[in-house]
């Protein structure tokens, strides 16, 4: 079991309190689950206590099954125009509410983190369109976002982060993603296992946190079927991969299992500096109560 401390904030967060959420931790053949109980009501933001200058923040928001229209709208039309502009494109209903997430929660992370105003807040994008925040000696961050979970990465330097939720797929999807001939007989079966399906998304969503961490994104000089991370010792979760920059140590990338119920799973890695660290905690933030403080903090 794993007690989180984590803390409330109102206006700057200059204001926190304390709450204890427990989750049943455990590495049963490389799984991260958990099982959630509130001990009283509080808002969630940041996880750590005490944090040294290596430290990775990870935070995760499930949305829930229903949220009435006009409470996306409101709380859209508090973000700025660039953001409802980005939003705004996207065609599917789900992928509108998975990125306004998304920067709902780097948002309130990022200003946690920096003591900034939302409108203080300058986020930019590279050539590559890896979204940062143009601020001197800002924190990295990364966010992703698959069915009904969004996550965030924040790191003193850059950090790559990826989610999938885990579904069936066709063996034409997977030849597909390992860059197999559809005319081979690759021996690929048309269902995988359960514990063969999560670690085909586990190898997936470390290659989309390396290269996101490097800045890439996805890009075909690097297929899924060229990806080969070094397992590091004994550990089943850490893994080492070259930096394209040859002067540049290794990356470490981690890789787990998120379970929100026995029925839903998701993998989610993320790639960080070897000097960063992570303590095996992730804050799981309840969306209703960070869209009341969102609007708070902007009010």
């Amino acid at each position: 079991m794993i007690l989180f401390s984590l803390k409330y904030s109102i206006y700057g967060f200059m204001c926190r309190y304390c709450v204890g959420m427990l989750f049943w931790y455990h590495r049963d053949k490389e799984r991260f689950g958990y099982l959630r109980k509130w001990q009283s009501i509080a808002f969630l933001v940041h996880l750590y206590d005490k944090k040294g200058d290596g430290a990775i923040d990870i935070s995760a928001v499930f949305l829930p099954t229903c949220i009435e229209e006009k409470e996306w709208f409101s709380l859209i039309s508090l973000f700025s125009s660039e953001a409802q502009v980005g939003i705004s494109r996207l065609v599917r209903k789900e992928d509108r509410q998975r990125k306004a997430v998304a920067h709902l929660l780097s948002s309130v992370v990022l200003g946690e983190h920096t003591g900034m105003n939302y409108s203080e807040l300058v986020f930019q994008r590279s050539a590559y369109g890896k979204p940062y925040l143009a601020h001197d000696e800002a924190p990295k961050f990364n966010v992703s976002g698959s069915g009904a979970c969004v996550v965030c990465a924040v790191a003193p330097t850059d950090v790559g982060i990826d989610v999938e939720h885990i579904l069936p797929l066709e063996a034409s999807t997977i030849k597909l993603l390992l860059g197999i001939e559809s005319n081979e007989h690759s021996g690929v079966k048309t269902d995988l296992a359960p514990l063969e399906m999560e670690s085909f998304y586990k190898r997936w969503t470390m290659l989309e946190s390396w290269l996101k961490a490097e800045g890439t994104g996805l890009h075909s000089q690097y297929p899924l079927s060229s990806f080969s991370p070094r397992q590091i010792d004994d550990e089943a979760q850490k893994f080492e991969v070259e930096a394209r920059q040859s002067h540049l140590k290794p990356w470490i990338v981690e890789s787990y299992i998120l379970q929100r119920s026995l029925s839903e799973h998701y993998a989610f890695s993320f790639c960080r500096r070897p000097e960063q660290y992570w303590n095996n905690q992730v804050a799981i933030l309840d969306l209703h109560e960070l869209m009341r403080q969102f609007r708070m903090w902007v009010s």
